[in-house]
């Protein structure tokens, strides 16, 4: 009967010790995101351009300048509200492209032009990922 009730034991000792091991490697909280954006910097410099698509945090610890020539975000992928259309996605794209940003962050994005985006994105940079952020460079 011990023998049971010491493997049991055991057994969740192993099972809490894999969680909180779990836990600390996929912690994204403030201090990664700082670690990251810190990261970023080093790699890539003070001055890179950069546009945050999901990732609204990494703007503010970077403390990158938003792009005045970009339409504010609108919907989750942070295309205009008013791109209803694939047409519309492709025009805000061609301004994301003008913009020329050496880096583009990309978080969770549920938008209707999810594969348009991706499709963009991987045509023309490189995926890395940094912390909790995936940081897509020029090629």
């Amino acid at each position: 009967m011990w023998v049971r009730a010491a493997t049991a034991g055991l057994c969740l000792v192993l099972l809490a010790a894999t969680v909180l091991l779990l836990r600390h490697e996929r912690d994204w909280g403030l201090e990664a995101q700082q670690w990251a954006a810190a990261e970023i910097k080093a790699r890539y410099g003070e001055d890179a351009r950069v546009v945050s698509i999901g990732v609204p945090a990494a703007l503010v610890l970077l403390r990158a300048p938003t792009p005045e020539s970009l339409p504010a975000p609108g919907d989750e992928s942070g295309a205009p509200a008013s791109a209803p259309s694939p047409a519309g996605f492709q025009h805000w794209l061609g301004q994301v492209d003008a913009y020329k940003p050496d880096l583009v962050l990309v978080g969770n994005i549920a938008s209707r032009h999810q594969e348009l985006f991706h499709e963009w994105v991987r045509e023309r940079y490189v995926f890395d990922q940094i912390g909790p952020w995936t940081v897509c460079r020029m090629r």
